[in-house]
């Protein structure tokens, strides 16, 4: 068990682009910078821009993905899927990577009643700080599941 599969989404930086799903086999041990390279370039996004996450098998599709945006949460997310892997007998454990910045654009969108096309590169900028400025926070305990 040295290697995990990530689920990693094509044209997420990419307005109005169709998100395609491709493998990508990376060693555990890899430190954050290498990990998060590699994964950037694969998405072909900037890693100066790119706020990334991450959902398990197990975790609620309706659930907010665990953002990757140092060395201690990829650790903690490597621990979550070696565990996983060991109790896994008939199933791949995969794990699914997300451009969190392209998950924060509907929002946005939604609850802007100016949206227009011609003022989405201004909020796509705010938008950025907004990622970059969570990426910084520390996370917010979420509720235990029944």
């Amino acid at each position: 068990m040295t290697h995990i599969t990530l689920s990693i989404p094509l044209n997420t930086g990419v307005v109005g682009g169709i998100v395609t799903q491709t493998p990508l086999r990376l060693p555990i041990d890899l430190t954050f910078q290498d990990f998060y390279s590699r994964v950037c370039a694969h998405m072909d996004l900037e890693p100066l821009e790119a706020c990334l996450g991450y959902k398990l098998p197990g975790d609620h599709k309706s659930d907010v993905p665990f953002r990757l945006s140092m060395e201690e949460e990829l650790r903690a997310a490597m621990g979550k899927a070696i565990n996983l892997i060991k109790r896994a007998h008939t199933h791949e454990v995969v794990m699914e990577i997300f451009n969190m910045v392209r998950l924060l654009i509907p929002l946005v969108q939604r609850c802007s009643p100016t949206y227009s096309p011609r003022n989405q590169l201004g909020r796509l900028q705010r938008l950025l700080v907004v990622a970059r400025s969570m990426a910084q926070q520390p996370l917010l305990a979420q509720r235990p599941r029944k």
